[in-house]
């Protein structure tokens, strides 16, 4: 269970589907350097290691491709990750490949499923493979549901041989929430664990992010870990302290249920420096505490940051202004300042991102207009523009509330009332 929640916010560092954009590809490149006095606290490894201490540092590659038609969304991802610790004179090297898709049944659900899997190695080699089924159900406009049940699969081998050490297969849940209460607030809640085994081991994480302008966010998150185990107790003798051993425990007498409990709390800043350029600074605290010989100790990982995105197939042709304005009904109307030649065109949520898209009259010098019927709602969008039968994506401006496509670029974003 443990193990399961670190790969899935490893996962975690991968932009969400791309909207509004028939096929599109990224890559990005992000180096990281932290300190962490615990193996767990970061993201990459997945031991438990209390007693280690360490500056890293982290550089990842990744590339991603994506594709958007009507109601059907996919995207695929691979990646490298190279993280020498510091203290330990020791370097973990590994990749990963996560693939996912869905389809929108409905204005409330869609479903669909997404599949991953990464190999990390140093003096062990571990391997981890997951798929999911994914339901997720979105009963207004700025609250969403996702259900995620499926197998999760992890082995461990030692030396060049690979010598196996131990394999495992669990069957993991996850229920998340996630509610936009207005432009600048974000919150997000989510239960998880093992399906065999729902009591035993279970995590909780809550999460808020407020957006401070079109450059800077910040966020804060807590969550709550329960992982039960049986501890062998042989001729009356105590159970001893500590994180679980990995396996099940066998041996002759009583058998006592223990569980340890990890109490965890974080925040991040991020700042876009850049278009395709942010800074991140994050830490993350966990206070650890054992049934089994009442231990507990408290644990750190901080961690500076700077994530740069590439994106060939996206080209600016300048900056647009846009202003948005709603009448007693549900008309919308669209004012958008623009410098250039090409014709120009809207595509979003409120026509299921299809191209060309409702075109924009021509309104007098720079200035464009478009009228549009919307339902109350939260809407993402895009401005095309074609020019000499090129296409490209008009770049919006800073003052224009925009959320990540998931390449590099964003998205505007409007709330109807």
């Amino acid at each position: 269970m443990r193990v399961i929640l670190i790969i899935m916010s490893t996962a975690c560092i991968i932009p969400g589907i791309v909207k509004g954009q028939a096929i599109e590809t990224t890559l990005l490149l992000e180096s990281r350097s932290g300190y962490t006095s615990n193996m767990l606290l970061n993201p990459l490894l997945a031991e438990w290691e209390r007693s280690e201490n360490s500056a890293y540092l982290s550089t990842l590659a990744m590339g991603q491709a994506a594709a958007v038609t009507g109601r059907f969304s996919g995207d695929v991802s691979g990646g490298f990750i190279h993280s020498p610790f510091l203290n330990r004179d020791e370097t973990w090297t590994g990749g990963f490949g996560l693939l996912s898709g869905r389809f929108r049944l409905g204005n409330y659900f869609s479903a669909g499923a997404e599949g991953g899997y990464s190999r990390f190695s140093t003096v062990r080699n571990r391997e981890f493979r997951w798929i999911q089924p994914v339901l997720t159900w979105s009963p207004a406009y700025n609250t969403q549901f996702r259900f995620k049940a499926g197998p999760f699969y992890r082995k461990t081998g030692i030396g060049e041989d690979e010598t196996e050490e131990f394999s495992e297969r669990v069957s993991f849940y996850s229920v998340e929430a996630e509610y936009w209460p207005g432009f600048r607030w974000q919150f997000r809640g989510s239960v998880n664990g093992n399906l065999e085994a729902p009591t035993e081991s279970v995590g909780f994480r809550t999460s808020a992010a407020y957006l401070i302008n079109s450059s800077a966010r910040i966020s804060f998150n807590a969550g709550l870990d329960r992982f039960g185990y049986q501890v062998p107790v042989q001729n009356g003798g105590g159970g001893g302290g500590g994180f679980p051993p990995i396996g099940n425990t066998t041996g002759n007498g009583e058998i006592l249920e223990e569980a340890d409990y990890l109490i965890r709390a974080g925040s991040e800043a991020v700042y876009r420096f850049h278009r395709n350029a942010k800074l991140s600074l994050r830490g993350d605290f966990l206070r650890y505490n054992s049934t089994a010989g009442a231990e507990s100790f408290n644990d750190l990982h901080t961690s500076v940051g700077v994530r740069v995105n590439f994106s060939p197939t996206t080209r600016s042709r300048g900056r647009a202004d846009i202003d948005w304005r709603q009448n007693d009904t549900q008309t919308v109307i669209l004012n958008l300042r623009y410098r250039g030649d090409g014709d120009l065109y809207l595509i979003g949520d409120f026509n299921d991102w299809q191209e060309p898209g409702i075109p924009l009259s021509h309104a007098g010098s720079n200035r464009y207009a478009a009228q549009v019927d919307l339902s109350p709602g939260a809407y993402e969008y895009k401005v095309l523009l074609i020019e000499d039968g090129e296409e490209s994506w008009i770049e919006l401006s800073d003052d224009t509330y925009t959320v990540s496509d998931g390449f590099g670029g964003y998205n505007g974003l409007i709330f109807i009332d």
